[in-house]
């Protein structure tokens, strides 16, 4: 039960991680430093692109 709810927390905050990611791409901020300050993956980013 503990360990469904750690993987709902970790998923939780990876698609915030993306929808903040995607809002700074949109305002125009490099990839690359996108990257970095989200700690998210090129693929990650890609692939929540599609």
């Amino acid at each position: 039960r503990e360990e469904g709810r750690n993987d709902g927390l970790i998923l939780g905050k990876r698609e915030e991680a993306l929808r903040i990611a995607q809002e700074m791409l949109e305002r125009g901020l490099d990839r690359e430093l996108v990257l970095t300050l989200t700690r998210l993956s090129p693929e990650e980013l890609l692939n929540q692109k599609q």
